[in-house]
């Protein structure tokens, strides 16, 4: 039996947290852990649960922020895959990702499948194998990268995107 992927999922907008945690119940290889609201059940829940990857915004409103996690965590050598979903703008958090090597980002609001498709290059990245499942489909990983630029170049030319 493949290992799923373990995610812990926060932000200090309740709704949020709901909106992608139902992306990844949709998905047989990932499950949520338990969201978190605010900084200290982040901390408690990363702890607690030990997820492979944290989905976290970096600000929030009051108390200890995705930021300080993640600077918090960057010293040990026992952590999780950060995946930052934020309204600020890319250019202005930039060093933040190049100091604390964050690979994974989407911009509030997001978009479904960039979350999914992220939250797949990590479980191939943490768990190899010569096979992994798409939506119930299985795909060799080389095969996968390739549809995966092929796809993004046809978005780009068609979409703009």
């Amino acid at each position: 039996m493949e290992k799923k992927l373990k995610i812990l999922i926060a932000d200090d907008n309740q709704k949020i947290c709901e909106m992608i945690a139902q992306i990844i119940e949709k998905e047989e290889e990932m499950e949520v852990v338990n969201i978190a609201t605010d900084g200290d059940s982040e901390i408690k829940m990363i702890e607690e649960y030990k997820p492979d990857v944290v989905i976290t915004d970096l600000r929030r409103k009051q108390g200890i922020t995705g930021l300080q996690i993640i600077d918090m965590y960057s010293k040990k050598e026992q952590k999780p895959i950060f995946f930052v979903i934020s309204a600020e703008l890319l250019c202005n958090i930039s060093p933040i990702f190049k100091k604390y090597n964050i690979k994974y980002y989407e911009n509030k609001p997001f978009d479904e499948e960039n979350i999914k498709s992220k939250l797949y290059e990590i479980k191939s990245e943490l768990f190899p194998s010569n096979i992994i499942s798409i939506n119930n489909e299985l795909v060799i990983n080389e095969k996968y990268n390739f549809i995966k630029n092929i796809i993004k170049k046809i978005y780009k030319k068609f979409f703009n995107y």
